[in-house]
């Protein structure tokens, strides 16, 4: 496979503010942040995985007026709002039992798709991580009632999970037995 690399500018975002938000979303790891001191010339901030789709989930960045994804000129306040948030969603991760972090970690991974518990027990397989189908369903639960990630439930033996909490709808395929999201279905027909 070939790898993608992206050249960041350190040049003044768009209105001129001295810091840049970046938002991308990585085929390969997921939404990436980034934060960009254009006066002094370097990257503050790089938040991937968790932490950034953490500080989506949170709202933070949709209260200040900044879409999904793109490049966004924002102020001190901004990034310092921005920095504690991470360093709570980050805090928060450090905590969790090492099973929960490698749940958490494959959702991340595969946050283009919406996960069985048996889908993430054979993607922990082949990490070599040492979790049994019951224990990554415990996590599961968990990570569900703490609303990291959602259930979406089709029937007793379908059941999926999704990184993206916010209230969407899903499409069910009983050919293929997967499910996707309606939004995505739709703009792909």
């Amino acid at each position: 496979m070939k790898k993608i690399h992206t050249k960041v500018s350190y040049s003044s975002g768009p209105d001129g503010e001295r810091y840049r938000l970046i938002v991308l979303n990585c085929l390969y790891s997921g939404l990436h942040i980034q934060v960009i001191d254009c006066a002094r010339g370097c990257q503050l901030f790089d938040w991937r995985g968790y932490v950034a789709r953490h500080i989506v989930n949170s709202g933070e960045i949709g209260s200040f007026g900044i879409g999904r994804l793109g490049d966004y000129s924002c102020d001190k306040n901004f990034v310092c709002h921005l920095a504690l948030v991470a360093a709570a969603s980050h805090t928060i991760y450090s905590k969790l039992p090492t099973a929960h972090r490698h749940v958490a970690e494959a959702m991340v991974a595969n946050s283009s798709e919406h996960l069985t518990a048996v889908d993430l027990t054979l993607l922990l397989a082949v990490a070599r991580t040492e979790l049994q189908q019951n224990q990554v369903e415990l996590c599961l639960e968990d990570l569900v009632s703490w609303k990291w990630i959602q259930r979406v439930t089709i029937n007793q033996n379908n059941v999926f999970y999704d990184v993206d909490t916010r209230p969407h709808e899903h499409v069910f395929d009983p050919a293929t037995r997967r499910i996707s999201d309606a939004s995505r279905n739709a703009t792909s027909n």
